[in-house]
């Protein structure tokens, strides 16, 4: 596999007109792809760098709205001249167009590039241990994720909805520019909701002035049976970590789905009611609650699904954008998003590895804390004196040790716990109870209405008054 992962890094060179023929690519992916194949492709991704670089290269050029024609005519030539016509019968059949061929190759080679190895594990990607692609996010995503959303919404397979899936986790805020915006939301939107209701949908029920975009850049007809229920498994791994993924705002899934509420949510519940693929209880209630925010977004009639979870006694009711949450509430929020950060902490600085001796390494713990990450020395000094919007991390770095002490852990800790040690007034000096808060309320992680919410309750209620100066800019 190494000789023919050479020449096809030669092939894919000139990114508009590559030379490769789609079908053997296909092979080569399928076979790169194979676990059984494990070890010789982690070795591949120590030793031929520029074999997926070129695979990010190409599979980027088109962008968002390409013409796709001459990619086609040449891919068709190179076809028609291969030496190697023996093996194409192992091409998959739902990809007789050789764009969709080629497009589903090299997003096939991109997943298997990031979860071989020690990069199954999604906090491993980008740190070039031992010498693995990637070393860096530019690597990942030569220009940006419009033309990954453009394969995840057009082709037949799942590997490139699976590939995006892995990006939003890798580098979210990265991710979640071009995802919020059209046309890559109304692609992925668009196979969000033909995946749970089955490819059933006409296009009459999207509005009028995305329908351009739902049309296939290639002569796709409804995925066979086995891609279809592939597809709808990724769709619903992806909703999920639009929920609960690291470095995401609460405002994500709700930026994401502006203009599609309605039909968002009757595809949710749709599948809920009658699952397709296998769901776990922890997935189900995440669906919910995303049918919930959606519900209320859109000014929906309330579906019995969600009118459960919003009761107070149900598993699923913990709904914490609804009003009702005191500020130690929204602080835990807060840090539970903070949690699971793979950005250096440092103010202005959004680094996702530190570089050290011997290559690109994982970002550092305040060694106090152990709670924020950090790239470096000057990013670490800089936020403990002067930090994110004037709130120094000197300061909240001792607060969460107190927390510690105290014998409740913000990263993993009831609210109840957590409300009775903040409004402690022996725990915490006045100095850190409201830099606490300015952190958490000055931060763009929770949506406005939430902090103003859950700050005007704290006004209103709390019954120490010495401790209201805590204000909103």
């Amino acid at each position: 596999m190494a000789t023919a992962a050479v020449t096809l890094t030669t092939q894919l060179q000139n990114t508009e007109r590559p030379a490769v023929c789609a079908k053997c690519l296909y092979v080569f992916a399928q076979a790169l792809s194979d676990k059984e194949n494990e070890a010789i492709a982690v070795a591949l991704l120590k030793s031929h760098h520029a074999f997926f670089t070129a695979c990010a290269k190409v599979a980027s050029a088109p962008g968002a709205t390409g013409d796709l024609s001459p990619l086609r005519s040449t891919l068709n030539a190179n076809a028609a001249a291969c030496p190697n016509k023996r093996y194409h019968a192992f091409a998959s059949l739902a990809l007789g167009d050789s764009v969709a061929c080629v497009m589903d190759a090299l997003c096939q080679c991109l997943f298997a590039a990031v979860c071989r190895g020690s990069q199954k594990k999604h906090n491993k990607i980008l740190l070039s241990k031992n010498g693995m692609w990637p070393s860096s996010l530019e690597e990942l995503i030569p220009t940006d994720v419009k033309a990954y959303a453009r394969w995840a919404g057009t082709l037949p397979r799942w590997h490139a909805i699976a590939f995006l899936s892995r990006l939003l986790i890798v580098a979210r805020r990265k991710v979640m520019e071009d995802l919020s915006l059209s046309p890559a939301r109304d692609r992925i939107c668009s196979t969000m909701v033909r995946s749970m209701r089955l490819w059933r949908v006409p296009e009459s029920e999207f509005r009028p002035e995305i329908r351009p975009y739902l049309s296939h850049d290639v002569p796709l007809g409804r995925p066979p049976i086995q891609d279809a229920a592939q597809i709808l498994g990724q769709v619903v791994g992806l909703l999920v970590i639009f929920e609960d993924g690291p470095n995401r705002l609460l405002d994500d899934f709700r930026f994401f789905s502006d203009g599609y509420e309605r039909i968002l949510h009757d595809a949710i519940v749709a599948f809920l009611e009658k699952p397709t693929c296998p769901l776990d209880a922890k997935h189900r209630d995440t669906l919910v609650g995303a049918a919930s925010m959606l519900s209320s977004r859109g000014n929906l009639p309330v579906h019995p699904l969600v009118e459960q979870s919003r009761q107070p006694t149900s598993p699923t009711g913990h709904n914490l954008a609804r009003d009702g949450l005191n500020l130690a509430h929204t602080i835990l929020v807060y840090l539970e998003q903070r949690r699971d950060d793979r950005t250096c902490a440092g103010p202005g600085c959004t680094s996702y590895a530190r570089e050290g001796e011997t290559g690109t390494r994982a970002l550092s713990l305040c060694g106090k804390c152990k709670f924020l990450r950090y790239c470096s020395p000057e990013c670490q000094k800089r936020d403990w004196t002067v930090g994110r919007d004037d709130v120094p991390h000197k300061v909240i770095c001792s607060a969460l040790c107190k927390f510690e002490r105290a014998g409740v852990s913000p990263r993993a800790t009831s609210m109840d716990a957590f409300s009775r040690v903040y409004f402690d007034n022996t725990t915490l000096t006045d100095e850190e109870f409201t830099w606490l808060a300015k952190w958490t309320l000055l931060d763009d992680r929770l949506p406005y209405e939430f902090k103003l919410g859950a700050l005007n309750l704290f006004m209103r209620q709390s019954r120490d008054a010495a401790r209201q100066g805590i204000f909103w800019p």
